[in-house]
């Protein structure tokens, strides 16, 4: 399994932020197969930014919205 840093996985009811690697012996039948848990954390991407000049009067759409003046925004997309 692979999340980003600052996201949750929950394995077995216990929950992991970081790098692990476990074994989960569920039971020593013989006939259970071992549950193996390789989880890695990948850090979070770069900010994609995006830098526009228009001219007065003009519209910029970003994202679904127009924009017309001086403008500064971060949208969160998860």
């Amino acid at each position: 399994q692979t999340i980003c840093s600052g996201a949750t996985f929950t394995w077995n009811g216990t929950d992991y932020t970081t790098n692990q690697t476990g074994t989960r012996f569920p039971g020593a039948d013989g006939c259970t197969a071992d549950q193996v848990l390789n989880l890695t954390v990948t850090p979070k991407p770069v900010d994609i930014v995006t830098n526009q000049t228009i001219c007065s009067g003009a519209t910029f759409t970003w994202n679904g919205t127009d924009y017309t003046t001086n403008q500064t925004g971060t949208r969160f997309p998860g």
